[in-house]
């Protein structure tokens, strides 16, 4: 079976370029050492592993770069999904090392840093809160999503992703007021039932509000 979906992934617009190859000296190596049918055998495995670790690969940066320059929540959700299958794929055959997957694991604990450029200063400079923060803190997911107003990919966030504490949720609140994302401000001051927050209720008005006055947004200060 995950050899079956591996071909079916393969042929997704994501993985076009995944490249598979043997190099020269590995297949003399197989050859020389296994001979025959035996270094086919080996060569096939390895050829399977580093294309279903290209994949995984592919994966993740995608759902970064998703997460900072915007996408639909159900292309986050299929990449998942093919990363969980290639994944257990891998990490059936006894041979494939868990060790070398690390560098590419998405985990659903994850808080990941997703990059995301602009042309001068970047914009939460101007607020208060993040005047100090360094480049590293100004480019985690709860940040970006707040910045960029992307209120669907939050919500995706707020419900898959762990990683998330009150101060997150905070920084988020007070992020989204600033720039008038009130998508996201209501999400977070009237959460939909059975939506758990970290943070209390009076903290994450009193930062709406925050954010709000710093931006002078006078009609967002009416509670």
């Amino acid at each position: 079976r995950g050899l079956g979906d591996l071909l079916i992934h393969l042929q997704k617009k994501w993985f076009e370029d995944v490249s598979c190859g043997v190099p020269l000296l590995y297949k003399r190596i197989f050859e020389s050492a296994l001979g025959g049918e035996r270094a086919l055998e080996v060569r096939a495995a390895h050829l399977c592993a580093k294309a279903l670790v290209g994949i995984a690969h592919i994966c993740r940066i995608t759902i970064l770069g998703t997460f900072g320059k915007g996408g639909k929540v159900c292309e986050i959700r299929e990449l998942l999904s093919i990363y969980s299958s290639v994944k257990e794929t891998y990490l059936a055959d006894p041979c494939n090392r868990e060790i070398y997957w690390r560098s590419i694991d998405i985990s659903m604990d994850f808080f990941q840093t997703s990059y995301i450029s602009y042309e001068g200063d970047h914009p939460l400079k101007k607020l208060l809160r993040c005047i100090n923060l360094s480049p590293h803190c100004l480019h985690q997911l709860n940040i970006v999503l707040a910045t960029e107003g992307y209120a669907e990919l939050m919500r995706f966030c707020l419900n898959n992703l762990g990683g998330w504490t009150a101060e997150k949720e905070l920084d988020a609140i007070r992020i989204a007021s600033y720039f008038g994302h009130t998508k996201i401000v209501d999400m977070f001051l009237v959460p939909e039932s059975g939506f758990s927050l970290l943070s209390n209720t009076k903290d994450r008005h009193n930062v709406a509000i925050l954010g709000a006055g710093e931006a002078l947004h006078h009609s967002s200060l009416v509670v």
